[in-house]
């Protein structure tokens, strides 16, 4: 009994291997069969394309290439061939030559390790080969040469914020006033080429001038007998750029108190009518203002009109003379303006009394220049770190128990306005305080003290340590003035023009 039901046992479990056998043996067949029918249909396509498949093993003869060449033009199937005995062949020890696959009889790229680079497009960017983006940041000087060239005949560069950025990126480690150039290492040669990059263009001067002209007009519309005359960083030689405002002030132009308003509305509507926006204000002095901004160019004009606005040319002389005559100073002057007005210490446009103002920083100027002897004349450089030694340490003036003066600081004059935190004398009347409301002493000296600090340390650090790009990028920053370089290169000003034009197809990507 036992025996009958174990060999009846044992007879089942032989059955279900044999048709496990079976099943696994159908299945490796199908799977078989399957794989031949793909084969044969990428054999097909690749032969409709004209492919030429790849010998798996030994070389290639002469002969056997030519016969496969006219069964493909004939378009008769082509199979893998097997190894042929060759007279030439190498010995078994070497590595078995390939032929590479060639599309439409022509010879493939072949890669790195010899073998058919097929689809080098598709290939992701690896350690050896970065994007595109980040080759552009790394070396913008590089081409990539597997991207189509660019027209550059016909594009216009503007400047948007990616723009500029790119520009200011490939012109590393140049400042934008240093391009073309090299980098000076001295503050004198640095602060002439800062200078000379704002130095005013033929088409800024013509729009100085037809602002001008035209302000005139419509002040003796009212006026006839009234004159423009420059103050204040217009008279001291500063340049007519579109972020600097212009100052006048216009002689012959009284108004009485009963005729004040019929004389604003009737300003409003010339203004209006010649394309100016204007805003009546007043300034420092407690003087009537019109602040004009020009519709076409931007230029930006505060004309001092009243009876009171002569009280201003005292000190209008004094710059022109002390500031705008002498290149040191102006060189000078034209870089502390733009260092403050970074700060956001300066009020460029005259009519914030909290606010420091440009001639109060023209007479602190001019008074460090008349403490000289006269038989010195100190170039820029040196004219620029002895007025940041100066009101950058309380040691060397105290502006909290003495007030400025365009005469010298030779001799130390006690304040005058002792509840004001900085008082300079106006020159045209040193009974009145130039910022009498101003609230940046503390402010004013930190920056003084660092820019003087920066400056004399520069040349003491090492090379790789430097975090600017020049002595002057210690303290005025570059990025504002971009701009200004693609509009030389607009203008065609030399080398602006030369520099933007190499690097114009990296701009060009960047829009």
């Amino acid at each position: 009994m036992v025996n009958s039901v174990f060999f009846s046992f044992s007879q089942h479990k032989h059955v279900q291997l044999v048709i496990s056998l079976n099943a696994c043996l159908f299945f490796s067949a199908f799977y078989i069969c399957i794989s031949l029918a793909l084969f044969g249909n990428i054999h097909r396509i690749l032969e409709a394309h004209g492919v030429a498949l790849v010998r798996m093993f030994g070389p290639v003869d002469d002969a056997e290439r030519v016969a496969n060449s006219g069964s493909q033009q004939h378009g008769r199937q082509a199979s893998i061939s097997s190894p042929v005995p060759s007279g030439y062949a190498q010995p078994s020890d070497r590595r078995e030559q390939f032929t590479p696959v060639s599309f439409g009889g022509s010879q493939a790229n072949i890669g790195s390790l010899g073998t058919p680079n097929m689809f080098r497009k598709m290939r992701r960017p690896s350690s050896s080969t970065s994007s595109r983006r980040s080759t552009l940041r790394s070396t913008p000087a590089c081409t990539v040469s597997h991207e189509q060239a660019i027209d550059t005949t016909n594009v216009v560069l503007v400047a948007t914020r990616p723009l500029l950025k790119t520009l200011a990126r490939t012109c590393r480690p140049h400042p934008p006033w240093c391009i073309g150039m090299s980098v000076p290492d001295t503050v004198t040669e640095e602060v002439r080429l800062f200078s000379s990059f704002l130095r005013p263009t033929a088409l800024e001067l013509y729009c100085y001038e037809a602002v001008v002209t035209s302000v005139t007009a419509m002040l003796r519309e009212l006026w006839p007998t009234a004159e423009l005359h420059p103050m204040s960083t217009t008279a001291a030689g500063l340049p007519p750029l579109k972020d600097m405002t212009l100052h006048f002030y216009a002689k012959n132009t009284v108004v009485t108190p009963d005729a004040k308003q019929y004389t604003q509305m009737h300003l409003q509507s010339i203004t209006n009518n010649a394309g100016f926006q204007l805003e009546f204000c007043y300034d420092y002095r407690n003087v009537m203002c019109l602040l004009l901004t020009d519709s076409r160019s931007g230029l930006r004009m505060n004309v001092r009109y009243g009876a009171e606005a002569c009280r201003v040319e005292v000190a209008s002389r004094l710059f022109a003379s002390a500031v705008a005559s002498n290149e040191a100073c102006r060189q000078t002057f034209l870089l502390l303006d733009a260092l403050l007005r970074q700060n956001k210490i300066l009020d460029d446009t005259g009519t914030n009394p909290e606010a420091l103002n440009s001639e109060a920083v023209a007479t602190m100027l001019v008074a460090i220049f008349n403490s000289y002897d006269a038989n010195d004349t100190p170039d820029t450089g040196r004219l620029l770190m002895d007025f940041f030694l100066t009101y950058g340490f309380c040691a060397n003036f105290d502006m909290f128990s003495h007030s400025v003066t365009a005469r010298g600081l030779r001799e130390p004059t006690s304040k005058v306005h002792p509840n004001a935190q900085i008082s300079v004398l106006d020159p045209s009347n040193e009974g009145h305080n130039l910022t009498y409301r101003s609230e940046k002493a503390a402010h004013l000296q930190a920056v003084f003290n660092y820019c003087y600090t920066a400056i004399s340390q520069f040349a003491q650090v090492e090379e790789r340590q430097l975090r600017a790009q020049s002595v002057l990028s210690t303290i005025i920053g570059g990025e504002s003035y971009w701009s200004r370089v693609l509009q030389l290169y607009h203008e065609g000003i030399s080398p602006y023009f030369e520099v933007v034009n190499e690097k114009k197809i990296f701009l060009i990507r960047a829009l």
